[in-house]
């Protein structure tokens, strides 16, 4: 799966062998990649039934394993199921939006990667006075944008 420059960069911070849930999939691009790259376990969630349609089409296309999930951000996730997962392609509150949604300690995320176009120092400050730290953070063009990708630890 050919990435584009803005999800490749969020691919490149899941650390090796993890799981991950791919919040807002969309295509299911990222999550596609991912499997491709070995991850062993790769959840696609997203709220719409529209673009899950593509998403499974896609999977299947691709002959990979993607556990692709209809539901609202974090929320189709069970405790420990998945080490981490990327938020990438939403705003900052929409971001916010799923993260407050569900206690991230009950689902024992080892590290999320977001990346988020709009209203990043809000997500900052809520990362941090969750006790979260960013533990590493790219910049990556993608066409006329610029788009910063974080990787938070608790």
């Amino acid at each position: 799966m050919q990435l584009s420059p803005r999800l490749r960069s969020a691919l490149e911070l899941v650390p090796h062998g993890a799981s991950l849930a791919d919040i807002c999939c969309d295509h299911a691009q990222l999550a596609i990649a991912a499997a491709q790259a070995g991850t062993p376990l790769v959840v696609a969630i997203d709220v719409a039934e529209a673009p899950l349609a593509v998403a499974r089409r896609n999977a299947m296309l691709s002959r990979t394993r993607v556990d692709v999930r209809l539901g609202d951000g974090l929320l189709p996730l069970q405790p420990g199921e998945v080490d981490g997962a990327i938020i990438a392609g939403v705003g900052g509150r929409t971001c916010l939006q799923i993260l407050q949604a569900r206690d991230l300690t009950q689902l024992k995320l080892r590290w999320l990667i977001l990346q988020v176009n709009r209203d990043l120092p809000k997500v900052r400050t809520w990362l941090a006075a969750q006790g979260w730290q960013t533990e590493r953070e790219t910049l990556v063009r993608d066409g006329r944008r610029i788009f910063p990708t974080l990787r938070a630890t608790p």
